[in-house]
């Protein structure tokens, strides 16, 4: 069977426009994949929420912080965890001039700059807001919140012997 020249050009150009409609999808589907993809960067947060093993991490490091109360002279100085011990059982910490500052006080100013100036509040940051619980047998013996309390939240809590505990709460 012969093809006419005529026929021939309008077989050409079927299959041209087939190819080029071949084409037009492909960048079609090709610009839609984009689009999803770049709506997902886009709708990322720019926030990064705490997680619970930073908040754990934050108390279990807190404990070990080394304060200005020393045990029985200086420069044995306690950390938090041996502070807090002091602090319920009303012992004294020691300095040159021989006993000194109420550990409970040490304790308050300790905990107070150190969770001031790792956890950073405000619309700007991630972290909203941050309560800090410590009690003993059910009674509050330091408490520091700062922020807006929202629904998301990430906590974690140490308890010791003899009913002491200390819960951290972290705002996103």
């Amino acid at each position: 069977m012969r093809v006419s020249k005529a026929n021939s050009e309008v077989l050409m150009k079927k299959k041209g426009q087939s190819e080029i409609a071949g084409f037009a999808i492909i960048l079609v589907i090709v610009a839609v994949i984009m689009l999803i993809f770049l709506s997902f960067s886009l709708n990322k947060s720019n926030e990064e929420f705490t997680q619970s093993y930073e908040v754990d991490g934050f108390i279990q490091a807190s404990l070990e912080y080394t304060t200005v109360c020393a045990q029985n002279y200086e420069p044995n100085y306690l950390s938090i965890r041996k502070v807090l011990v002091k602090c319920v059982e009303n012992d004294p910490c020691y300095s040159e001039a021989g006993i000194g500052p109420n550990p409970c006080k040490i304790l308050n100013e300790t905990l107070t700059d150190l969770v001031k100036s790792s956890w950073n509040v405000g619309e700007d940051w991630p972290t909203k807001g941050y309560v800090l619980n410590i009690t003993n047998k059910g009674e509050e013996l330091f408490s520091l919140e700062e922020g807006n309390i929202t629904k998301n939240s990430k906590g974690s809590s140490q308890e010791f012997e003899g009913g002491l505990t200390v819960q951290f709460i972290v705002y996103n």
